[in-house]
C-alpha cells in the first residue's frame, strides 16, 4: 500500500496476525483476527524486515514533532511581525507601545528569523515574479521536507535502511 507519513496517513503493515477491535455506540464490541501475508515476489530477512520497521517507528514521531515546531514557529514569527506592524499605524487614542516593548519584539523576530530557516523559507516582504530562474536567495531545504523524504526513502522499499538513512534518523532526532 500507498504508507506514508503524511497528515492522516500510516506506513504499510508487516505480515502477521493481528486482533481488530471495533465498538459503534452502543453496539457490541465486534473482535476480528485478521492475518496479513508477504507478497510472494518481496524478499526480505526478519533481521532486515525488523531494521526497517525499527527505523520507520523511530522516524514517526521525529516527523510529527517537527511538524508541530514548524507550525508553532510559523504562527510565532507571524504573530510577532503582526503586532510589529500594527505598532507603526497610529492607534486610536493616540497610545504608543514603548520603545522597550517594541524594541524586544524586534530582537525576538530576529531571533525566530535566526531558527525559521530550520523549519520553513521566511515569508519575503517583495513580490514574486513567478518561477522563472533560481531564487533571488538560495535557501536550505526545511527540516520538515528532509524528514519527509527521508521517510518516503525508507517506506517506499522493502529493505533495511542504509547507514546514511538511520544517521540521519539520529540528527534530525537530536536537532527537533
Amino acid at each position: 500500500g500507498g504508507g506514508g507519513f503524511g497528515a492522516g496517513a500510516a506506513s504499510r503493515v508487516d505480515p502477521g496476525t493481528f486482533t481488530v477491535k471495533m465498538k459503534v455506540g452502543d453496539l457490541p464490541e465486534q473482535t476480528k483476527t485478521i492475518v496479513v501475508e508477504e507478497d510472494p515476489r518481496v524478499t526480505i530477512s526478519a533481521a532486515d524486515r525488523a531494521a526497517r520497521r525499527k527505523a520507520i517507528n523511530d522516524l514517526g514521531p521525529i516527523v510529527a514533532q517537527a511538524v508541530v515546531a514548524q507550525r508553532g514557529i510559523q504562527q510565532l514569527r507571524q504573530n510577532v511581525n503582526t503586532a510589529l506592524e500594527a505598532w507603526k499605524r497610529p492607534s486610536p487614542g493616540g497610545m504608543r507601545v514603548p520603545d522597550n516593548v517594541r524594541t524586544t519584539a524586534e530582537e525576538l523576530l530576529k531571533k525566530i528569523d535566526e531558527v525559521y530557516p530550520t523549519f520553513g523559507q521566511i515569508p519575503s516582504g517583495t513580490q514574486q515574479l513567478g518561477a522563472a530562474g533560481p531564487p533571488a536567495v538560495e535557501q536550505p531545504t526545511p527540516i520538515t521536507t528532509r524528514l519527509t523524504q527521508l521517510a518516503v526513502a525508507i517506506e517506499s522499499v522493502t529493505q533495511a535502511p542504509s547507514a546514511r538513512q538511520l544517521e540521519d534518523i539520529a540528527t534530525y532526532g537530536a536537532i527537533i
